[in-house]
C-alpha cells in the first residue's frame, strides 16, 4: 500500500475503515429506508419480520402507511419535507399490541427511520425527563471548576444509567485521551489518570462522535443484522448510516471493548466550539439497554457539560490570561520613555520571563544576544533566530519539543526544550526569545499504546490491545506547553514594542529628517543660483561663436568653422539642459498660486502652445468629457498637461497619433483600478496616448532628472527632464503619479492633485 510496510498498512486500514456504511445495524431494533419523493420502503434490515410481522420481500417497495398507522406516517413525511423530522423524535407506534419507538432522521434524500421496543412501565413525558435531570443540572451549575463539573457529571450519569463505570474522556491535540473523572464499582479496577492513544477512536470515529451525541452499544456479543438490499437501488450506493441509532459497530472495536471486559458501552460526546472535546465513556460488564428516554436524558447532561466546560474553561483562561496582561502592562509602562528599549528589557528581565512562564530569555536586538536566565550559548541562540526566521509566519513561533525541529543543533533539553519566539524585525535579526526547560513525564497508559498487527493468511490484521493494566511510558525532550493565552500576550507584547520602536526610531529621525529639508532647500538655492549663473556666461560664449563666424571664417577655414558650429550646437544643448535644471528647481522654490482653474481653458492654452507640432503630425487631442473645476496652481498645472501631451505626440510612431486627456471622479471604479491607494476624495486625471510605449524595466526610470531612453536625436531630441519636472510638481501638490505602457501600443499615465 504505497510502500508501507504490513504493520504500517495494518494500521492505515484500520483508520480508513468506512464505518458510516456497514450495511448493517445492531438487532434490538428494525430500519427502514423510505424515498422521500415516493415515500415507498427501498431498504430494510432482515428482521423485520420479528419486529413487523412482514418478511423483508413484501415491505420492500410498499408505501410507509402501509406498515405503520397513517397518521403517524403523514406527519413523518411533512416533517421530513420541513427539516423538522428530528423535533418530533421518539415517534410511538402501537404494531400487533407491540409498543415501539421510533427515531427518524434524514440522510441523502432518504428517511431512516428505527424503532426499538418500548416497556409498558417506561414513563414518556416532559416531567419525568425533568425530574431526571434537574438535580443533575443543579449540581453542575454549582460546580466551581473544570475538574469539579466533569467528576460532578460522571457521578450524574452513572446514577441515570446504573452503568458500572462512567468516565470523562479528554482529547490532547494529538487525539490521545486521558481519563480526567470517573465514577466505578469499588470493587473496579480504576482508570482515572489513565492515557489511551489517537489510534483507540481513528478519525473516522471522532468524526461521528462531533456529528451525533450519542452512541449505544447496549450488548457487545449482538450479531449484526444485515440491511437489504446491501446497497439503495436509486444510489446503487451502501445507505448512510451516520446519524443512525442502531448502526453497527466496527469488529475491532467489538473486539476491543471485549478485551476490556466490557458487555455495554455509551459514549456522550463532549462538543467545545464546535470541536470535538472529549467523551463522557461508559461501560458496564454485562449486557444493558438504554430507553430512548435515559438516553435522551444523559445526550441533554452531555450538552450541558459543554456549555459548562467551555465556560469554565474559558474563566480558568481567562484568569490566567489576565494575570500575563497585568504584566504585560506593567513591561509597557516605561517602554514609552526609555531611549535604549533592549537596555529597558535588559534592566525588566524577571518581569520578561513571567510574561510567559519561562526560566530564560534571549534579547536579540544588537550585535550580541542579553541573555537571560537560563538560557542556550549566544551561538545556539543565533542558530534558533535562524529556525525562527525561517518558519512560514515567523512574527511568532512557539515549540515545544526543540530537539524535533532541530534535531542537528544539539541543544540541552533541560535548557531549551521549549522554544517561543517575536520576531521584531527580520533584516535586521531582531527578536525576543523565551526558553522553558525539558519536563521530563510518567505517561501512564492503559496497556501498551502500540497496537498489534498480526499476520492472518497473507495479509497483517491489527487487533486492539488485550491487555489495559497499568503500562508506564517516560516522556523526554518536551517543555510545558505554550498556552495559545501565552501567545496571545506574547503577540500583544510584539505590537506594543514595533510601535515604541517606531516611535523611537520617528523621534530620532525627526532631527535628520530636518536636516534634509534644510539640505534639499539648499540644494534647490544651489541649482537655482549655479544654473541662472551659467546662463550668462553661456549666452556670452553662443555670441563670440557667432562673432567669430561671420567676422573671421574665412581665416579659420572649413574645419574650423565645423568646430565652432559643433561649440555653438554644445552650447544650445547646455542652455536647454540649464534651462529644465532652473525650471526644476523653480518647482521647489516658487509659491504656489492656488485658484479655482477651469482646467478645460488649461488645456486650451496647452493646445495653443503645442499647436505648431499638433499640426505637424496630424495628431488628434481628444478630450471625452469636459474637465472639472478645481482649485491648483494654473501655471503648474498647464506644465503638467503640457509636457505629457508633449511626451505623447513625441514618442509616437503611428500614422494617426493621438493624445486622449481625461478625468474619473473620486472613489469611481475607474478611480479606484487606476490608482491604487487613492482616497476617496481624489480624482484620478489620466494622459493616454498611442505611440511607442514603454518597456516595464524602465518604469520607474523615466521620472529620473535627465533620464532619456533613446538616443539623443531620436524623436526630436529632449532633455529628458520633463516627466521629471511633472512627478516634482504633482508630488509638490500632494498627488501621486504612475503610468501603465504597452510597447508598439501607447503609455497612459495617471495622476492626482493633492491641491483639488
Amino acid at each position: 500500500m504505497n510502500g508501507l510496510n504490513p504493520h504500517e498498512a495494518a494500521i492505515t486500514a484500520c483508520a480508513n475503515e468506512p464505518i458510516h456504511i456497514p450495511g448493517r445495524i445492531q438487532p434490538n431494533g428494525v430500519l427502514l429506508a423510505i424515498q422521500m419523493d415516493t415515500a415507498r420502503i427501498s431498504q430494510v434490515s432482515a428482521n423485520c419480520r420479528f419486529w413487523l410481522g412482514a418478511s423483508p420481500d413484501s415491505i420492500i417497495g410498499m408505501r410507509l402507511d402501509e406498515v405503520i398507522p397513517k397518521e403517524t406516517a403523514y406527519a413523518i413525511g411533512r416533517a421530513a419535507e420541513d427539516g423538522t423530522l428530528r423535533d418530533i423524535n421518539p415517534i410511538p407506534v402501537s404494531i400487533d399490541d407491540r409498543l415501539l419507538e421510533g427515531v427518524a432522521h434524514v440522510s441523502g434524500g432518504v428517511i431512516i427511520l428505527e424503532f426499538e421496543a418500548v416497556r409498558p412501565d417506561e414513563a414518556r413525558n416532559f416531567t419525568s425527563f425533568h425530574n431526571i435531570v434537574r438535580r443533575s443540572l443543579e449540581r453542575l451549575q454549582r460546580s466551581q471548576s473544570l475538574g469539579e463539573a466533569c467528576d460532578v457529571t460522571v457521578e450524574e450519569v452513572r446514577r441515570i444509567t446504573a452503568f458500572d463505570r462512567v468516565m470523562v474522556y479528554r482529547f490532547d491535540p494529538e487525539w490521545n485521551g486521558e481519563v480526567i473523572a470517573e465514577d466505578c464499582c469499588e470493587d473496579m479496577d480504576p482508570y482515572l489518570g489513565l492515557r489511551y492513544p489517537a489510534s483507540d477512536i481513528p478519525k473516522q470515529a471522532r468524526d461521528l462522535y462531533t456529528r451525533n451525541w450519542l452512541r449505544l452499544v447496549s450488548d457487545v456479543d449482538y450479531c449484526p443484522v444485515p440491511i437489504l438490499p446491501e446497497n439503495d437501488p436509486v444510489t446503487g450506493r451502501p445507505l448512510d448510516l451516520s446519524g443512525s441509532v442502531l448502526r453497527s459497530v466496527s469488529p475491532v472495536h467489538i473486539e476491543y471493548l471485549k478485551n476490556m471486559g466490557v458487555g455495554a458501552s455509551m459514549s456522550i460526546s463532549i462538543i467545545h466550539e464546535g470541536k470535538l472535546w472529549g467523551l463522557i465513556a461508559c461501560h458496564h460488564e454485562t449486557a444493558r439497554p438504554i430507553s430512548y428516554e435515559i438516553r435522551s436524558a444523559c445526550e441533554f447532561l452531555g450538552q450541558a457539560l459543554s456549555i459548562q466546560l467551555t465556560a469554565k474553561e474559558d474563566l480558568e483562561a481567562n484568569r490566567y490570561a489576565e494575570r500575563l496582561r497585568a504584566i504585560r502592562a506593567d513591561l509597557e509602562t516605561g517602554l514609552d520613555e526609555a531611549d535604549d528599549i533592549s537596555a529597558y528589557l535588559t534592566e525588566c528581565g524577571t518581569e520578561l520571563m513571567a510574561l510567559l512562564n519561562a526560566r530564560g530569555v534571549a534579547i536579540c536586538m544588537g550585535d550580541h544576544p542579553v541573555l537571560i536566565g537560563e538560557c542556550p550559548s549566544e551561538g545556539e541562540v543565533g542558530s534558533i533566530l535562524d529556525w525562527v526566521l525561517n518558519q512560514h509566519k515567523p512574527e511568532i513561533v512557539a515549540t515545544e519539543c526543540l530537539t524535533k525541529a532541530m534535531p542537528e543543533a544539539g541543544i540541552d533539553p533541560a535548557i531549551a526544550s521549549g522554544v517561543a519566539a517575536i520576531t521584531l524585525g527580520q533584516a535586521q535579526r531582531q527578536a525576543i526569545l523565551w526558553f522553558r526547560p525539558e519536563v521530563v513525564r510518567t505517561v501512564n497508559w492503559a496497556g501498551n499504546p502500540e497496537k498489534p498487527a498480526e499476520m492472518e493468511g497473507a495479509r497483517m490484521v491489527l487487533h486492539p490491545r488485550k491487555s489495559f493494566e497499568l503500562w508506564k511510558e517516560a516522556v523526554h525532550g518536551r517543555s510545558a506547553g505554550w498556552k495559545a493565552s501565552e501567545l496571545a500576550v506574547a503577540q500583544e507584547f510584539r505590537a506594543s514594542l514595533l510601535a515604541a520602536i517606531v516611535g523611537r526610531t520617528a523621534k530620532n529621525l525627526r532631527v535628520t529628517v530636518d536636516e534634509l529639508n534644510e539640505s534639499y532647500a539648499q540644494l534647490d538655492s544651489f541649482a537655482y543660483i549655479v544654473s541662472h549663473d551659467l546662463k550668462e556666461p553661456l549666452r556670452g560664449i553662443r555670441q563670440y561663436v557667432d562673432l567669430i563666424t561671420e567676422e573671421y571664417g574665412d581665416a579659420v577655414g572649413a574645419d574650423g568653422l565645423d568646430l565652432l558650429g559643433s561649440v555653438h550646437r554644445l552650447s544650445g544643448r547646455m542652455d536647454n539642459l540649464i534651462s529644465a535644471l532652473l525650471r526644476y528647481s523653480r518647482v521647489g522654490r516658487a509659491d504656489v498660486a492656488e485658484e479655482q482653474v477651469d482646467l478645460n481653458e488649461v488645456l486650451v492654452d496647452v493646445r495653443d502652445a503645442l499647436s505648431s507640432r499638433i499640426r505637424e503630425t496630424g495628431a488628434t487631442i481628444l478630450v471625452p468629457e469636459r474637465l472639472p473645476a478645481v482649485k491648483c496652481d494654473r501655471v503648474l498645472a498647464g506644465e503638467i498637461f503640457q509636457n505629457l501631451i508633449s511626451n505623447g505626440l513625441k514618442y509616437n510612431d503611428k500614422p494617426d497619433p493621438s493624445v486622449q486627456v481625461g478625468c474619473w471622479e473620486a472613489g469611481s471604479e475607474e478611480a479606484v483600478r487606476a490608482m491604487e491607494g487613492a482616497s476617496q476624495t481624489d480624482r484620478v486625471y489620466y494622459v493616454k496616448d498611442n505611440g511607442i510605449g514603454i518597456a516595464p524595466r524602465h518604469f520607474d526610470q523615466v521620472f529620473g532628472m535627465f533620464r532619456r531612453l533613446h538616443g539623443r536625436d531620436q524623436y526630436g531630441g529632449g532633455t529628458g527632464a520633463g516627466l521629471a519636472i511633472v512627478k516634482r510638481i504633482v508630488e509638490r501638490s500632494g498627488g501621486q503619479i504612475r503610468l501603465d505602457s504597452v510597447v508598439g501600443e501607447g503609455t497612459a499615465f495617471y495622476f492626482t492633485l493633492g491641491w483639488d
